[in-house]
């Protein structure tokens, strides 16, 4: 099984902890965080998990951050359940797009070293660009693979894959988030796959 699929099926598990949680209280959108019975703390390893040791980089803002739920996220179900070595990159209200030194990018740039060995990178689409003005962009040429504009959506995201597959040639997933209905949002969800076209990352 490859680990594209190992990540959305370990994450799908992960989700249904905190749907079950929503279901099984009346107050499930009024808590702040989760019970303590449903924290990563109070979960079990399954130590034959094909995740287990694989060191995996979660670059993304709130829903990777674990806002309202205690800061525990999905990443966090995989440490505790699945054994992945995680680096969670995640900083609430931060945009895909911009110079800003919690910008996706920036935060890409200086806070995971290359020297970090990798077996793959999730990034979270964020839903923060298009709540604070930032241009989507253009799709670049199918050769172009350098020379982004960092200031747009698009273009921080063919940044960020350019990046990853040069300094660690690994499977790349980049994850949607379920919101109210948003307009700009699925435009860019739209503009993703084409971009998955181009550089051949995983969209789930």
């Amino acid at each position: 099984m490859s680990i594209r699929k190992q990540l959305l099926q370990a994450a799908i598990k992960a989700g249904t902890v905190n749907k079950q949680l929503q279901r099984e209280t009346m107050v499930g959108r009024l808590i702040a965080g989760n019970l303590p019975s449903y924290a990563p703390s109070h979960q079990t390893l399954n130590p034959k998990s094909p995740l287990m040791g694989r060191r995996i980089a979660f670059l993304g803002s709130s829903i990777t951050a674990g806002a309202g739920a205690l800061e525990d996220s999905f990443v966090d179900y995989l440490v505790a359940t699945d054994g992945v070595i995680a680096i969670k990159e995640a900083v609430s209200g931060t945009t895909l797009a911009g110079n800003a030194p919690d910008s996706y990018v920036q935060r890409l740039y200086h806070r995971i070293p290359v020297t970090q060995p990798l077996d793959a990178f999730v990034c979270q689409l964020s839903t923060n660009d298009g709540r604070h003005d930032k241009a989507m962009g253009q799709v670049t040429g199918a050769q172009q693979r350098h020379g982004f504009d960092e200031t747009t959506t698009l273009g921080a995201i063919e940044t960020i894959v350019a990046y990853v597959q040069q300094h660690w040639a690994v499977p790349i997933v980049f994850f949607t988030c379920v919101r109210k209905h948003d307009a700009n949002y699925g435009k860019l969800v739209q503009q993703l796959k084409v971009l998955q076209k181009k550089w051949h990352f995983t969209i789930n």
